[in-house]
């Protein structure tokens, strides 16, 4: 990212009082973008409590309580911006074994909504982001075959899969000024998937 004074920051999002300890000691922010997720691909016949659970404390349980800790702390500066990383899977059904992980993207995309209505009284806008499929690590591409990959790829008319800064710009743009009248907006990052 260009400019100074960006930081990134390795916490246990699930440890409660790290992140209480964190939060105390940031100075006041004028943006945050809450990107910590998992995956869990499991066909519904074979999800445990435990395996909800997991994904549930970092996709969607972290994000509300760090947004709730940076309020009650004012740390969130009049006119900031916060961006939730949610997804397609949160509105559409991408894939079999995938209930888990649209459970959680749908729940973020709830909670933004309400959120941006609750803190727009204190200047702090909440949106989020919605990839479709982006070619990282967690997506583990790499073990699709070439006839999967032609086959999933027919559904984004732009006939690629989205790369890390196709979505970096759309949070840029959402972090920044540009988009100082938006506000609860879901924004597709998708490649045309979700037409």
């Amino acid at each position: 990212m260009e400019g100074a004074g960006h930081e990134q920051i390795k916490l246990d999002l699930t440890d409660g009082s790290a992140l209480e300890q964190f939060v105390k000691s940031l100075p006041e922010i004028d943006g945050c973008v809450n990107n910590a997720g998992i995956g869990g691909k499991l066909p519904i016949a074979f999800i445990k409590r435990s395996d909800l659970q997991s994904i549930l404390d970092i996709n969607m349980i972290a994000p509300v309580m760090l947004t709730q800790l940076l309020v009650k702390k004012k740390k969130m500066k009049r006119g900031s911006s916060m961006v939730l990383t949610s997804s397609i899977s949160g509105v559409f059904s991408v894939d079999i074994g995938n209930a888990m992980y649209s459970i959680t993207k749908s729940a973020i995309d709830g909670f933004m909504k309400n959120a941006a209505i609750e803190l727009a009284v204190k200047g702090i806008r909440v949106n989020s982001v919605n990839p479709g499929m982006v070619e990282t690590p967690i997506n583990n591409i790499d073990s699709f075959t070439e006839d999967q990959k032609k086959r999933d790829m027919a559904n984004y008319p732009m006939q690629r899969y989205g790369h890390p800064n196709d979505v970096a710009w759309g949070i840029i743009y959402l972090l920044s000024d540009a988009s100082s009248w938006v506000t609860g907006t879901r924004l597709k990052i998708d490649g045309g998937y979700s037409l």
